[in-house]
C-alpha cells in the first residue's frame, strides 16, 4: 500500500471527521462521546498549539487513512516536555 504523511490543513477537516465520528459512535476505541462537525475540526486545527504536531496519513488517491497528534498539555516551563498523543485509524 502506498501512503503519505503530512501536516494537517484546514481543508482536511471533513476527511478527519469522517475518520473520527465513526470511531466515536462505535464507542470502543476512544473515550470521546460527542461527534464533531467540520466547523469543530476547523477550529481545532486553527487553535492547535504551535509546539504540537498534527499529521494525516493519506493513500495514493489522497483518501484519509488516519490522523495523529502530539499536543503539549502545559505551557509551564517545568512541564513543557509533557504531552498527549492521539492516534486514529479509519475503521
Amino acid at each position: 500500500m502506498e501512503y503519505s504523511i503530512r501536516t494537517v490543513k484546514e481543508a482536511d477537516a471533513a476527511a478527519i471527521i469522517e475518520i473520527l465520528n465513526p470511531i466515536i459512535q462505535a464507542g470502543t476505541f476512544t473515550v470521546m462521546t460527542e461527534i464533531f462537525s467540520v466547523g469543530d475540526q476547523i477550529n481545532f486545527i486553527r487553535t492547535f498549539p504551535s509546539r504540537g504536531i498534527y499529521h494525516i496519513a493519506l493513500d495514493k488517491y489522497n483518501k484519509a487513512l488516519g490522523v495523529q497528534d502530539v499536543m503539549p498539555i502545559s505551557t509551564s516551563e517545568v512541564f513543557k516536555h509533557i504531552g498527549e498523543i492521539s492516534t486514529f485509524v479509519a475503521l
